[in-house]
């Protein structure tokens, strides 16, 4: 099964919106009554078990972000504090689409980035906020002119 064409990216897109999480699993069709493929509520998420990987969230009160302005306009500052185990974080800016826009590199020995958005098209994105393959954060950024 192709996930990668229109029909899967549309709907990626829609459950990133609505969920307000980016979806780098596959999407794959919920098959009932079949005996291997149990379906199954997570996080009020209807997900099969058996094919899909479940991305790791870490959860950790010691990372703290801040994104402003939001609504932006030229800039968007990112400040931040990362916990002393995590050596480097990635800000990734997403269009309503599911297309990485842009990403940033967030360091520990800093507090905060400023980014010039002036080249983006008014419109919301969403973002990711992570380390390795953990989330550390997800948000929506809106561009206004």
């Amino acid at each position: 099964m192709d996930t990668l064409t229109p029909g899967y990216a549309n709907a990626r897109a829609v459950l990133g919106f609505v969920y307000n999480r980016q979806f780098d699993e596959p999407i794959i069709p919920l098959e009932y009554g079949s005996s291997h493929n149990k379906v199954k509520k997570n996080n009020n998420l209807l997900v099969q078990s058996g094919n899909t990987k479940k991305q790791g969230y870490l959860n950790n009160l010691n990372n703290l972000f801040n994104i402003y302005p939001n609504p932006a306009n030229t800039e968007v500052t990112i400040q931040y504090s990362l916990d002393p185990t995590i050596q480097i974080a990635t800000f990734d800016l997403y269009d309503m689409v599911g297309n990485k826009i842009s990403s940033w590199t967030l360091l520990p020995s800093q507090t905060s980035v400023n980014e010039n958005i002036a080249g983006l098209r008014v419109g919301i994105y969403t973002y990711n906020i992570t380390n390795n393959s953990n989330v550390l954060q997800r948000g929506k950024l809106v561009i206004i002119r």
